[in-house]
C-alpha cells in the first residue's frame, strides 16, 4: 500500500463522520504529514499510523469525545447489494431475455447460412460431375448435344468449386470470429 492508497482509503471512512471543516483539516493534515515524511519513510509512517480503519478509528472518537472502543465506522462498500442486482434482474428480465433470444437466433441464422452456402456449393459439384459423365454418354449418340451437356457440366463444375472455396472462406471466417471472442474474453478475466 503506498500513501494515496491509505489516504483514500481513510478519506473513504473519515468522510461521511466528520464535518466537512473537520475532514479537510484532517485529510491536509495527514497529506502534508505524508509529504514532509518523504516516499523513503512512506512505510514506517503508516505503520506508525496503523492501518487506515484504526486512524480513523482514533480521529472520529477524538473529535466526538468518545473512546476508540465506543466508535463505529461504516466503511463504504463497492458495488451493488445483492438486492438490488436481483430487483435490477427481474424488472430488466423481458428487456435482457428478449436481447438474449435475438443474438441466439442471429448466431443460429449465421450458421445456418453458412451450412446452407456450404450444401448449395456442393450440389452445384455434384451436378456438374452429373452432366460431365452425362456429356461423355451423350457424345456417342449425339456429338453436338454431348459436347454441349459437357460444356455445361465443366462449367458448372468450375461455379461449383469456386463456390465451394468461398464457403470454407466463410467457414474460416466464422471459426476465426468465434476464436477471437473467446480470446478477448479470457483477455479480459485475466486482468
Amino acid at each position: 500500500m503506498n500513501k494515496y492508497n491509505y489516504l483514500n482509503a481513510l478519506s473513504n471512512i473519515i468522510q461521511n463522520e466528520l464535518p466537512a471543516d473537520e475532514y479537510n483539516n484532517v485529510m491536509q493534515y495527514y497529506s502534508e504529514y505524508f509529504a514532509d515524511a518523504g516516499v523513503e519513510k512512506e512505510q514506517e509512517v503508516m505503520e506508525a499510523l496503523g492501518t487506515p480503519e484504526e486512524l480513523a478509528v482514533g480521529i472520529i472518537a477524538e473529535q466526538r469525545g468518545k473512546q476508540p472502543e465506543e466508535v463505529v465506522v461504516r466503511t463504504k462498500r463497492k458495488g451493488l447489494p445483492v438486492g438490488w442486482i436481483i430487483a435490477i434482474a427481474i424488472v430488466g428480465s423481458p428487456i435482457w431475455l428478449a436481447v438474449f433470444c435475438v443474438a441466439i437466433g442471429l448466431v443460429a441464422c449465421a450458421f445456418a447460412l453458412v451450412a446452407a452456402f456450404a450444401a448449395f456449393a456442393v450440389s452445384f459439384v455434384i451436378g456438374g460431375v452429373v452432366l460431365i459423365v452425362g456429356g461423355i454418354a451423350r457424345l456417342f449418340l449425339s456429338p453436338a448435344e454431348g459436347m454441349v451437356v459437357l460444356g455445361a457440366g465443366f462449367i458448372m463444375e468450375a461455379f461449383g468449386i469456386a463456390l465451394m472455396m468461398l464457403s470454407i472462406f466463410l467457414i474460416r471466417l466464422t471459426v476465426n470470429g468465434i476464436k477471437s471472442s473467446r480470446a478477448k474474453k479470457k483477455a479480459r478475466r485475466m486482468r
